[in-house]
């Protein structure tokens, strides 16, 4: 597999939960203003890592982008074929 590859997907995972996790937070504590700071760069740091990855590799998802003389979505390996050992990614939200 490819390392940069694999580790920019890992960098999409984590986002993704850290998004959904202080979402549910906020959902508690709506007047949050730090996690509502927090949420929103979180988001950022996930739309940047999401066009860094579709612009190397292809969309994140089959909705990603539009589709031209072939549906090569399920070429790509699913999520759970990435086998990440290391736990490391150098995400600091």
């Amino acid at each position: 597999m490819n390392g940069e590859k694999d580790k920019l997907m890992r960098t999409l995972q984590i986002l993704g939960f850290a998004i959904v996790e202080t979402n549910l937070f906020l959902d508690t504590h709506p007047d949050c203003k730090k996690a509502l700071a927090f949420l929103n760069e979180l988001i950022k740091k996930r739309d940047e890592a999401t066009a860094e990855y579709a612009a190397k590799y292809g969309p994140v998802t089959a909705a990603g982008s539009a589709y031209g003389g072939a549906f090569t979505w399920a070429e790509a390996p699913w999520p759970w074929e990435y086998g990440f050992e290391s736990g490391e990614t150098g995400v600091n939200a």
